[in-house]
């Protein structure tokens, strides 16, 4: 992820240790995690205790090394810095969110293999929980939908929703604009690759910049073959393009 960002390594595996902590604060927030995964109440009397905060330590390193990485190129002093040869700080992820068929093809695996493949559940309010059919599903109960299972909804995605076709996020012929955003957002409501509401997921924002700035400076860089199996694997062979296209 740091290369994918700033260009470089954090520099773990290099020195052989956990030099700054970040390692070792990030496993205590995993395990916390873990734990108010499975009962979220517990937040409530440790990290959000208002009298004294017993939740796991901050990882302000990582606000750190974006500032140490990202104000020396913005004031002109990274040494790292080469106009010719473009790094992942110079390619722009607007850019590449810009580009159609590249967000087809990311929406469409997110789609088919959302990263969480189980119920993300939730607790009915009091209030309980009108379906569309009409009945009332009770107050306290547990509900929740597989965003593997709604992602190869029919109902929503069509027939062919079992197929990896990327067209089908794009405008089609005969489409009208306003169809074509009633159809999106449609389907962006029926996107749970990241969640939804208020404990949609924290880390998406990085994902997709890393999904979208990755893929396009690979396919920017190199000219690739399609990929095949092999006893039970993949492989892909990369030639480095000799001019930029």
């Amino acid at each position: 992820m740091s290369a994918v960002t700033f260009s470089k390594r954090f520099g773990y595996m290099e020195k052989d240790c956990d030099f700054d902590g970040t390692l070792r604060i990030a496993d205590q927030s995993i395990n916390y995690l873990g734990y108010v995964g499975q009962m979220p109440w517990l937040d409530f009397y440790l990290d959000k205790n208002p009298i004294i905060r017993l939740g796991p330590p901050n990882l302000s390193t990582a606000t750190r090394i974006a500032a140490e990485s990202l104000f020396p190129r913005l004031e002109g002093i990274d040494p790292n810095y080469n106009p010719k040869q473009p790094d992942f700080l110079q390619s722009s992820y607007s850019s590449a969110r810009a580009i159609p068929y590249l967000e087809a093809v990311a929406r469409e695996t997110m789609r088919m293999h959302p990263a969480i493949s189980m119920a993300m559940e939730r607790i009915v309010p009091k209030e309980g929980l009108v379906l569309p059919d009409g009945s009332v599903v009770p107050t306290g109960t547990l509900v929740g939908m597989n965003p593997y299972i709604l992602g190869r909804n029919k109902e929503v995605y069509g027939t062919d929703a079992d197929e990896f076709i990327p067209d089908r996020w794009l405008q089609q012929d005969g489409e009208t604009d306003e169809k074509y955003q009633l159809r999106m957002r449609l389907w962006n409501a029926a996107d749970l690759t990241f969640g939804s509401g208020l404990r949609i997921c924290l880390g998406r924002n990085i994902s997709q910049m890393e999904i979208y700035k990755v893929v396009a400076t690979v396919i920017m860089r190199f000219e690739m073959e399609w990929f095949h199996r092999v006893d039970g694997g993949l492989t892909c062979r990369l030639k480095r393009r000799t001019e930029r296209t």
